[in-house]
């Protein structure tokens, strides 16, 4: 499902994207500069996505911006028709391995999101989120001159490290 558009992407911005990755709508995910994205990652573009410079998505997450009708009266378990919704992630976030991001959510800038957690919500900036639904268990400082500086994981110590 990889295409050369999305190849593109993925070196020219000093982005990091493992082959595996699955993008059913890839020309409706906006990526920024030096991400990572982890093996077997599936990013639902349907409705739209969009990452933020410097974030970390690891291994086995699946970000939907998408779900069925089911509502409809007449056909079971669910009709046809989607629903669509944005997805934002900010800048410098971590998405732990195996969570699932929901769609219609932002997280702001710094948010990490721990292994396995559901994120039905939205969080803001510096909030440390795990569980199932995903709630605030923490929170970090985060200096606006690092966002500033893009000091970002693959920025400083580049790609093609192990992360």
């Amino acid at each position: 499902w990889l295409r050369s558009a999305f190849d593109e992407r993925r070196s020219s911005k000093g982005n990091e994207i493992h082959r595996s990755v699955v993008l059913p709508a890839e020309d409706r995910i906006d990526l920024g500069s030096f991400i990572y994205i982890g093996p077997s990652t599936f990013l639902d573009g349907k409705g739209f996505l969009k990452i933020g410079d410097g974030s970390v998505i690891s291994s086995h997450v699946s970000v939907l911006t998408s779900s069925h009708v089911w509502k409809d009266e007449d056909v079971l378990p669910y009709g046809i028709d989607s629903n669509l919704s944005t997805v934002v992630i900010g800048r410098g976030c971590w998405i732990g391995i195996r969570a699932i991001v929901m769609p219609g959510i932002s997280l702001g800038d710094g948010v990490i999101v721990g292994a396995g957690s559901v994120v039905t919500k939205t969080f803001p900036k510096g909030s440390i989120v795990a569980g199932n639904p995903a709630k605030i268990v923490g929170t970090r400082v985060i200096k606006s001159e690092v966002v500033e500086r893009s000091n970002y994981l693959l920025k400083v110590y580049g790609s093609g490290r192990r992360l």
